[in-house]
């Protein structure tokens, strides 16, 4: 099969890589994959495209230079990545509505995507400003052939829109090989890590506050933020953790081998978001693979991971909770690598790419069994349109799902992840 993967293909895009690990692993398999990179060359947006991309399984072609027509005569299936930056996803809107295909929705808030539309390309062509988180998703879910999320909690509302299948599929990320981590000597700090740019969302303000809190762990911890932090985050961080007497690192961008080295220094890593915006934190899967300890939430994509593998937090009340389970690391140092352990073990499992192309191909398949029944809708939203009513009128939107209860399969579907 021909498939397009229309993406960001840049090292400063998480979503990059698992693009990279999707695109082997299809290729592996026999198909043809080429990547569309769906960059912008805006300046305003860091012009990303100029960025040099990942080593790829075949062609790489700029998304500013294909047309629709093309992307459709030159291959058999296209994915579409989307996540919550313009700049890295600005190629996708224009090609996925008339070259439609399966739309891989990595994030749940996508505003700041819409925003950069809007402000670069007019209102008149972007979503709504006043749409809903989930009806924003929506907007995307309901244009595509079918569509993929990474985790339960976003499913359903994305379900409620789509015109295709979903498929809950969990993210694929790269194992970045960190070693086990080694003993800590008996006067070492213990080293804490939140990995990703230093977003307000990742709480990095409530593990400075537990730790500079606790006179315990005020002297024997060491915070680290291994990411790139703006001027005016680093400078509230470090003022906050210098007032409690806090020692706190702040790494800057970092490439994968400087990151696998990063990594392999830590003890804990904290990886907390309120609110969740993501579909699945690419930074907990690398902290479950590393074989260390992984403080995470009680909310989004955290919850499908299981209990025994993660130290969890109430999302928006974290302070007791973290202050708890850093003060049994220090205390119980044997507990933290035994932990990470079982977790690494489940996480190389359960995060290989190979069940990501699995599922994938079976979105494909059903999705291409579905072609009788979508020809059909097409001829329905065709009419609509000379009654003067929008593919997303809640009218068409209706009477799609009404016809695949009766007729077929498309529009819900995929199947749910347990955390087991």
């Amino acid at each position: 099969m021909r498939i397009a993967l229309v993406t960001p293909y840049n090292q400063r895009s998480a979503i990059s890589s698992w693009a990279r690990l999707v695109a082997f692993e299809l290729h592996q398999r026999g198909h043809e994959v080429t990547i569309i990179r769906a960059e912008s060359m805006e300046p305003s947006m860091d012009a990303p495209l100029a960025l040099p991309p990942l080593d790829a399984p075949g062609a790489i072609v700029a998304g500013c230079d294909i047309e629709p027509a093309q992307l459709v005569a030159e291959h058999d299936a296209i994915l579409y990545a989307l996540g919550n930056h313009f700049g890295h996803h600005g190629e996708v809107p224009r090609l996925l509505l008339d070259a439609p295909g399966v739309v891989v929705l990595h994030d749940t808030d996508m505003s700041d995507f819409r925003n950069g539309w809007a402000f670069l390309r007019g209102e008149s062509e972007a979503p709504p400003a006043a749409l809903s988180p989930e009806a924003l998703l929506g907007w995307f879910a309901a244009r595509a052939t079918g569509a993929v999320v990474h985790a339960n909690f976003y499913a359903a509302a994305v379900r409620q829109f789509a015109r295709g299948p979903v498929a809950v599929l969990r993210l694929s990320f790269p194992d970045l090989e960190v070693p086990p981590p080694r003993a800590r000597k008996a006067d070492a700090p213990l080293i804490v890590a939140t990995i990703g740019d230093a977003n307000a969302n990742k709480r990095h303000d409530i593990v400075v506050e537990a730790i500079g809190q606790s006179d315990m762990l005020r002297g024997s911890l060491r915070y680290r933020i291994l990411g790139h932090a703006q001027p005016e985050r680093m400078a509230e961080l470090s003022a906050r953790a210098e007032a409690l007497g806090v020692e706190i690192d702040f790494s800057g961008w970092l490439s994968h081998a400087d990151l696998q080295a990063a990594v392999a220094e830590a003890d804990v890593l904290c990886c907390l978001r309120w609110p969740v915006t993501e579909g699945s934190s690419g930074s907990a899967i690398l902290g479950l693979l590393s074989g260390r300890p992984v403080i995470v939430p009680d909310v989004g994509s955290f919850r499908d991971l299981p209990d025994r593998f993660v130290m969890r937090v109430p999302a928006g009340d974290e302070f007791e909770a973290v202050t708890r389970h850093l003060s049994i690391m220090l205390r119980h140092p044997e507990v933290g690598p035994a932990l990470g352990a079982s977790a690494r073990a489940w996480a190389r499992e359960t995060f290989h790419p190979a069940h990501y192309a699995d599922g994938v191909l079976a979105l494909l398949a059903r999705i291409e069994a579905d072609r009788p029944m979508t020809a059909l809708m097409g001829h329905l939203r065709a009419e609509a349109r000379e009654f003067g009513l929008a593919a997303s009128d809640p009218l068409v939107l209706r009477a799609w799902r009404d016809a695949t209860r009766a007729f077929g399969s498309v529009g819900d579907g995929g199947d749910g992840l347990s955390a087991d």
